[in-house]
């Protein structure tokens, strides 16, 4: 039914046996009265007004279903038509891929055209799914890409169709490469026919090469942080030798002066004096220079526990600097070369 002033889907219950319908241009604003149709396996409600994907619950055995050009926000209400094989749901605006996971099956899905920005795990529970259009969508980033692999039948992947607008992903260099790399069952992407096995091995060797190249730059990182790490150690251990030796040295005076307590006075004695605090200048002596003692011990202490500190913070820097530049180079190889980071310098203008 073409440019028939429809407002409502009404009159089908005459038509039980309904296997097809097709509804353009209309003004129904509501999917409505096809409860009374459960044969029917194809429906195109197409260049409406529908705002809500619902009432479709009793059509069971409906194998395409065809909603582009609507006014659909959210894919929901279809998880029970578990026989769905085509689902289009182009030009409208939905801005993520939920509400499928049941449609197993799904051989053909077209979401072009949408406000789509992410891909994520959505699609991961349909292995059937050969053919998808994410055309004209928000898609900016080589990783939600990479999650179409997890698809083993995928053939045909449009991301920039002629008959919508293309994807920010698609302006990125090395798109192509990228995408035949990690989609190797592909036979078409875009409108470009990419079943050659040239294409497919030319992809493969220029990934390999940036790999080799940033896995190179990956050991280089971590031997050059092990070697500034044992550096750092080897210092570390000059600056503290001292401090111990000397702490060392103090220890023995200490356990000298002990011993030359116990000998010139014995316990019983020595504990009366301090008790009740009878003058005896030798024991004043020996206890003064104890306290002298146990004092420089304790700042040597400190200045190990000091040289220590320092030494942690080193090596957090280290290893921070060195997890940042690991970072940066997963974000490159990621990209695809797109993004590049450099290290600043005082002189540079920006």
């Amino acid at each position: 039914m073409f440019f028939s002033g429809f407002h409502r889907i009404m009159g089908l219950r005459h038509f039980p046996n309904l296997t097809y319908l097709c509804l353009m241009n209309q003004t129904v604003s509501k999917i409505e009265g096809l409860s009374c149709c459960p044969l029917m396996t194809e429906l195109w409600l197409c260049e409406c007004e529908i705002k809500v994907l619902d009432g479709l619950d009793q059509l069971l055995k409906l194998k395409k279903l065809y909603l582009y050009a609507n006014k659909i926000d959210q894919i929901k209400n279809i998880n029970m038509l578990v026989d769905l094989e085509v689902l289009w749901l182009s030009n409208n605006q939905i801005s993520r891929i939920e509400g499928v996971d049941g449609l197993h099956k799904l051989r053909e899905l077209n979401l072009a055209e949408n406000r789509i920005s992410r891909v994520d795990h959505s699609l991961d529970n349909h292995p059937s799914l050969e053919n998808i259009d994410l055309s004209g969508n928000l898609i900016y980033s080589f990783s939600d890409v990479t999650n179409l692999s997890r698809l083993p039948r995928l053939k045909h992947l449009s991301l920039k169709n002629p008959q919508y607008s293309s994807n920010p992903v698609c302006n990125l260099c090395n798109y192509t490469t990228h995408v035949l790399y990690h989609l190797p069952t592909l036979k078409r992407l875009d409108t470009k026919d990419v079943s050659a096995k040239m294409l497919q091995e030319l992809a493969e060797a220029t990934v390999m090469k940036k790999k080799m190249y940033y896995n190179m730059r990956v050991k280089t990182i971590k031997r050059n942080m092990a070697d500034l790490i044992t550096r750092l150690d080897v210092e570390k251990q000059k600056v503290v030798q001292d401090p111990v030796d000397r702490i060392r040295a103090l220890c023995n005076s200490l356990k000298d002066l002990d011993r030359e307590i116990e000998e010139h006075y014995p316990d019983s004695e020595l504990e009366l004096i301090k008790k009740e605090k009878i003058e005896n200048v030798s024991v004043s002596l020996y206890i003064e220079k104890i306290e002298a003692l146990k004092n420089r011990v304790a700042k040597w202490k400190r200045k190990i526990k000091q040289v220590d500190g320092y030494y942690t913070d080193c090596l957090n820097r280290i290893r921070s600097v060195a997890d940042m530049s690991l970072k940066r180079l997963t974000v490159e190889l990621e990209t695809g070369g797109n993004v590049r980071f450099e290290d600043g310098r005082p002189q540079d203008v920006w």
